[in-house]
């Protein structure tokens, strides 16, 4: 329909708008500043870096993201490169600060951590865990400037659901299973494990003390677990 066509339309501009900012000035793009090393080695680091930047803000591939890629997954860092909840926490910690600086009302503050998760989504690449997590970033905002508390497992139904709803096939794919499982697993095997496993982990009282690096630790070693 030419709805569709224009918002499609839009969609790649802005995409295109977003890629040639994020490479304006990088090396090998006009204007780039030459780095040391030969032809050939600056070619290779170029286009690494390149694709790296378009990878972690838009989830596209491109001319040398197969070798970054292959060496950040063999030192275990391939999850890095990927669009997911870090990145759109990020994202929304930098649009709430900027905007507690001009609002004093949170719901105003919502509305625009709303907003940047909103037009994340529609200009990253589709992936089960960055379309999960703009979503809970949006309704999450939603329920804030509504004055309601939060309750992780109603957010992540609705979620699932609209995802579901949206497109069925989804269901089956091992992206979005694991996506949701392992925040299900956070939020109510985590704790679990910290509690029956390790009972050595101080108790909150303990987290201003000397020895709240126990706690922080076998917090994180509990997380790891229970993902």
């Amino acid at each position: 329909t030419p709805i569709r066509d224009w918002i499609a339309r839009l969609r790649a501009s802005l995409r295109e708008n977003l890629r040639a900012g994020l490479l304006a000035g990088v090396a090998g793009e006009s204007g780039g500043e030459p780095i040391g090393g030969t032809n050939h080695e600056r070619s290779y680091r170029d286009a690494g870096i390149r694709s790296m930047l378009v990878a972690l803000v838009l989830g596209d591939t491109g001319e040398g993201y197969a070798e970054i890629e292959n060496a950040f997954r063999a030192t275990g860092l391939a999850h890095i490169l990927a669009i997911s909840g870090f990145n759109l926490a990020v994202l929304g910690w930098i649009v709430g600060t900027f905007a507690r600086m001009i609002f004093r009302d949170t719901r105003f503050v919502a509305v625009c951590v709303m907003s940047g998760a909103a037009v994340a989504l529609f200009v990253m690449a589709p992936a089960p865990s960055a379309e999960r997590s703009a979503l809970i970033a949006i309704v999450g905002s939603m329920g804030s400037m509504l004055r309601r508390d939060w309750h992780g497992d109603a957010i992540l139904a609705v979620v699932a659901g609209w995802m579901i709803v949206s497109d069925p096939g989804v269901a089956s794919n091992a992206g979005f299973q694991l996506s949701f499982a392992c925040v299900i697993a956070l939020r109510h095997l985590a704790p679990r494990v910290r509690r029956v496993w390790l009972d050595w982990i101080p108790g909150d009282a303990a987290w201003q003390t000397a020895i709240a690096w126990r706690g922080i630790l076998g917090d994180y070693c509990a997380r790891a677990i229970a993902s």
